[in-house]
């Protein structure tokens, strides 16, 4: 309890304020996940310290209040016969109001007198009753267009004195209504206007605006474009983007779709789009396009946020989406601002200003809703400083506001994941002893990469990024090495059947790109998005609800050899929970997943996954297998060679008695290609959680289980053949106290480290022979984690063997190998 308020905290990661009367004044959503678990406060109360079940700690500042940055200002009709039907705003204290007998004004605020002056600019009442709106601030240009196909563009001079009109320009843009017109200043000195006619017809055009003292504008036609049939057929938002192969312009529509038009200069082509999204925002329209780095943001009525990456063709990739939080739906615009992500929209009958990165609202006001005219603009060089305007009852309400959009807590240790963590895969870094980079997954939908570093007196964790792109749990993760050394492939997989590749480059600061995804679909998914002209998905159709539960990838390299033709080609197989292992080939230079086969096991689900490879000798062909555990207590073996050469080896390669056609291209998928070769091997009383498997010898590979059963069992097996072979199996009953949910071989097999939901982390050796298998308990050690889902070891200096865990929460462990 403070001396103006009462701090609270509870399991919805919210830090709340409130006064002494009950009112909640104050909401901040400083925490990932469910919880923040404690609250300190300064002896001034200013300062605030929380931490929460992220693992992060935060100090906040209370003395950041917006409210009372805030002037308001509320003018009556300016004319008894007339009535102002819409306002812009030129700068956070200079608007644009609008009549309806087409009279402009501009009124000026001065915040410092607390008064303002009234400008008035023109009078033409062929853009009185209706008009379309669109301002460039920096460029000091606002356009309209009216019922007849007018548009009419005019340059202000805005200076201490006031606000005037320096050049005005008239031309006719379409035989009919002007339905929207958007100015867009791709560079320097450019500028241009795509204005909406009626039947989908769209124009762009050229205004040369130079800084000179000229007394008119030129306007000169560049291109026409066409707009697909739809309810409401014209653009609310456009972006601009240049590209090697040439100029894109990216726009968003009234019905929610998004086109990419490839512009050109030819004025009597008629441009139609290279690509359509149709509807992806919902039927309110698309808001807001821009552009972040190499990513193409766009925003809705829907409550979404996407990221788009524009390919060469002019197609466009998702890599990612996300909400700002429930409810808030009708999103306007996005600021990116000093590495801060700002939204604006309305929450109910509340304008909204939200920061995203640090989850709190900046500003909320009330104004009746979203139908109504309004505009929200921020100064050129003092971001701090801010105007909102919006109409009600015939009145002009504007609002002067003061709030910075920078940070205003500090972040005192870094937030790992707020939810439990459901896989880990740890990758080796170049160069950098006693350090490992990490990737771990959860039920966040966040994939984090963080460096393991090994110090005298344990492990030391950061978070070095955070990436977003999956839409449900990231339930499994794989790695694959590329050609180019420091680099890597990583597929992450988990809930609604989504699948995702990702490029790792291994420098001082790993760094993770988004390359490609493959979300599959079910049928009535894909009918319904054929019915509205999406492009429709290959062969993916599996239910909506199924979950990829176990991931393995390699290269086409391990069973081919080193054909720099096949450089690009990895084999990607998922193992899924509708009882179905799927097998794809991926190829990294054209990003595109492929299905090639699916593997059905008779309604058994699937748990967990790994794979054999037998490289190709001069003498012999390479030959791989999948290793699958699921529900039913047994590995399944499935042989899966004849399929993948069909796609990795070339023609030349192929032999004289290979079926497939001699002209097959590398990387071409084959949905019809399956692997009937299957053994099955009885281990488990229930199901497999986890499998690891190492080569110990030319002909023998240790195969090691765990399971629901609390059984371990380490296998010799002879994958040197078509049909592998079980040589001898070691089992060890109540290995632990709970289900076993990681097994991994260590030390060449001569140990292997078991992780358990009974907290308990176990090193066992393992002795082998020509005539037997058997395993020794050796050590225990507890771990605080809970509900560990995950185990990853290494290696590490000192002859020792680095286990790490995830569940709620990471825990690093060390066990000599000297024992072993």
């Amino acid at each position: 309890m403070l001396k103006e308020c009462i701090v609270s905290i509870g399991e919805d990661a919210t830090l709340r304020l409130w006064s002494y009367r009950g009112d909640c004044i104050g909401l901040l959503e400083a925490h990932k996940g469910r919880n923040i678990w404690s609250v300190a406060v300064s002896e001034d109360q200013t300062l605030l310290a929380t931490g929460g079940g992220d693992c992060s700690i935060r100090l906040l500042h209370l003395n950041k209040d917006t409210t009372a940055n805030q002037l308001v200002y509320t003018l009556s009709a300016l004319s008894e016969s007339d009535f102002v039907r819409a306002v812009k705003l030129c700068s956070p204290s200079t608007l644009l109001c609008f009549t309806n007998e087409g009279v402009c004004c501009a009124i000026c605020f001065k915040p410092h007198e607390k008064e303002f002056q009234v400008h008035p600019l023109w009078k033409d009442r062929d853009f009185g009753s209706y008009c379309a709106i669109d301002l460039l601030p920096r460029q000091q240009l606002v356009a309209l267009g009216n019922l007849t196909g007018q548009v009419k563009i005019a340059k202000m001079v805005v200076s201490e004195d006031g606000v005037g009109v320096k050049k005005v320009h008239h031309f006719k843009a379409h035989k009919g209504k002007v339905f929207s017109l958007q100015l867009m200043a791709p560079t320097t000195g450019q500028v241009m206007i795509l204005t909406c006619g009626p039947e989908g017809e769209m124009v762009m055009w050229m205004v040369n605006t130079d800084i000179n003292d000229r007394e008119f504008l030129t306007v000169s036609k560049q291109s026409s474009l066409y707009l697909p049939l739809s309810k409401h057929r014209w653009l609310c938002t456009t972006l601009l983007q240049s590209t090697s192969h040439g100029q894109y312009l990216v726009g968003g529509d009234r019905r929610g779709s998004i086109h990419v038009y490839l512009l050109t200069t030819e004025s009597d082509v008629i441009i139609k789009p290279v690509c359509s999204l149709q509807g992806i925002h919902g039927n309110h329209g698309v808001s807001h396009l821009g552009a972040d780095g190499l990513q193409i943001l766009s925003a809705g009525r829907r409550g979404y946020i996407y990221r788009h990456v524009l390919q060469p063709n002019g197609n466009l990739q998702e890599v990612a989406r996300q909400r700002v939080f429930k409810g808030f739906d009708w999103i306007e615009q996005i600021i990116l601002e000093r590495k801060q992500f700002i939204v604006t929209g309305f929450h109910s009958t509340k304008f909204i200003v939200h920061d995203v990165t640090e989850s709190k609202t900046l500003v909320d006001i009330e104004c009746g809703g979203v139908h109504r005219s309004w505009d929200f603009a921020s100064a050129q060089f003092s971001k701090d400083v801010h105007g909102f305007v919006f109409l009600k009852d015939s009145n002009i309400h504007f609002h002067f506001l003061r709030f910075g959009m920078g940070p205003s807590q500090i972040i005192l240790q870094d937030a790992f994941h707020g939810r439990e963590v459901k896989c880990l895969v740890v990758l080796e870094r170049p160069g950098r002893a006693g350090s490992v980079t990490g990737v771990t997954g959860g039920e966040d939908t966040l994939a984090m990469i963080s460096k393991i570093e090994s110090t005298r007196t344990g492990h030391s964790v950061s978070v070095t990024q955070s990436i977003e792109g999956h839409i449900s749990s990231v339930k499994c993760l794989t790695v694959s090495n590329c050609a180019d050394k420091g680099k890597s492939l990583l597929f992450s997989g988990g809930g609604r059947a989504s699948l995702k590749s990702w490029e790792i480059e291994l420098l001082d600061e790993p760094h993770m790109l988004h390359l490609s995804s493959v979300i599959l679909q079910s049928v009535s998914d894909r009918k319904r998005r054929q019915l509205m002209h999406r492009v429709p998905p290959r062969n993916h159709l599996v239910p909506p609800d199924c979950r990829i539960m176990a991931l393995t990838a390699f290269p086409a390299a391990q069973i081919t050899g080193t054909s720099p033709c096949l450089g690009n080609l990895h084999c990607v197989a998922a193992a899924c929970s509708d009882s179905i292992l799927r097998v794809f080939v991926f190829n990294s230079k054209e990003e595109q997943f492929d299905l090639l086969s699916d593997l059905d096991h008779d309604k058994c689900c699937l748990f967990s996954l790994r794979h054999v490879t037998v490289p190709a000798t001069p003498t012999a062909q390479g030959h791989a297998h999948l290793v699958v555990g699921g529900s039913d207590g047994s590995i399944h073996i499935w042989n899966i060679t004849d399929t993948l050469s069909k796609v990795f080896l070339p023609s030349e390669d192929m032999p004289s008695d290979d079926p497939s056609p001699p002209d097959r291209k590398v990387g071409v998928a084959d949905p019809k290609g399956k692997s009937h070769k299957q053994h099955v091997i009885p281990l488990h009383q229930s199901g497999v959680n986890s499998i690891d498997i190492v080569k110990v010898s030319d002909s023998g590979w240790l195969v090691a289980t765990g399971g629901d059963d609390t059984m371990l069992t380490v296998a010799l097996c002879n994958f040197n053949c078509k049909i592998p072979e079980l040589v001898h199996l070691a089992r060890r009953p109540s290995a632990h106290h709970s289900s076993i949910t990681g097994v991994q071989l260590c030390s060449g097999g001569a140990g292997v480290v078991t992780a358990s939901v009974d907290q308990r982390v176990s090193l066992w050796r393992v002795h082998q022979s020509p005539e037997h298998v058997d395993v020794q308990h050796l050590q225990t050690i507890l771990s605080d984690v809970s509900d560990i889902a995950s185990l990853s070891c290494w290696e590490s200096e000192g002859n020792d063997v680095t286990a790490c865990v995830v569940g709620i929460g990471l825990q690093c462990f060390k066990f000599p190998l000297k024992d072993v």
